[in-house]
């Protein structure tokens, strides 16, 4: 599954670390930066990281896109590449972290029923817009898998999900890469947020073993995806869903 290799604890101590030396070397006075405490959220929580991608882990499916995300279909033709072509699609999918006793990277795997002792905070994370660009567009030596806009909501697990999740947060990122070229106010995304609230609300007893503690939720999204945040917010808070956090 496409990720990031780089960890955001792995950056974070690489640029303490390279901080620490430059501070060192270049100023007589100074000194190397002491170790963060055990209990610094630096270091990752205790829990471990479990993986799921609705429509593709075993017993689950995709949420059925909500009607009230307008349909448009776009095509882009590209030099010496096959047309690529962006619509509304019937179904979205999204990738879930949620903590467990063991964990587990490989989606195809079911979700353990009753696996967990707990429900934890829902955070649903908004990704960010990136527009479809021709491969020629790139630079040569650019790694061929980064051009895929279409996997990016899979790309961040590492980076931030990961941490959080160590914590106790269960966390959904939906697929947005559909609307890498419409939507630049967040109001599709915005309705797309929404829906999976109710949808994970609908099968969290069943699919989840009761996972998602539906009371406590926590939006977070990056540049178009922040828009989309605020957007679903309104639409939730009207619709009578629980109090939320930004």
């Amino acid at each position: 599954m496409p990720d990031s290799q780089v960890t955001r604890r792995r950056f974070l101590k690489s640029v303490a670390t390279a901080s620490a030396w430059s501070c060192a070397a270049w100023s007589k006075g100074c000194k190397p930066l002491p170790a963060p405490p055990f209990d610094s959220p630096y270091y990752g929580g205790k829990y471990m990281v479990r993986r799921a991608l609705l429509g593709v882990t075993p017993g689950t499916s995709a949420m059925p896109t909500p009607s009230v995300v307008q349909s448009f279909t776009q095509a882009i033709s590209c030099t010496n590449s096959p047309t690529e072509v962006f619509t509304k699609p019937s179904s979205i999918r999204a990738m879930v972290y949620y903590p467990g006793g063991v964990g587990n990277e490989d989606v195809g795997q079911p979700i353990p029923a009753g696996y967990t002792p707990q429900s934890w905070p829902m955070v649903l994370f908004a990704h960010a817009r990136r527009p479809y660009l021709c491969p020629n567009a790139y630079p040569p030596q650019i790694d061929p898998s980064l051009i895929d806009v279409r996997v990016d909501y899979q790309r961040i697990g590492s980076l931030l999900i990961d941490h959080l999740v160590s914590y106790g947060c269960a966390v959904v990122v939906p697929d947005f890469s559909w609307l890498a070229q419409s939507d630049f106010d967040g109001v599709d995304r915005g309705h797309v947020i929404a829906g999976f609230f109710h949808y994970l609300s609908d099968i969290n007893a069943t699919v989840f073993s009761g996972a998602f503690d539906i009371q406590r939720l926590v939006l977070v999204g990056h540049s178009t995806g922040c828009a989309a945040c605020l957007r679903a917010r309104g639409e939730l808070i009207s619709s009578g869903a629980p109090s939320l956090f930004l």
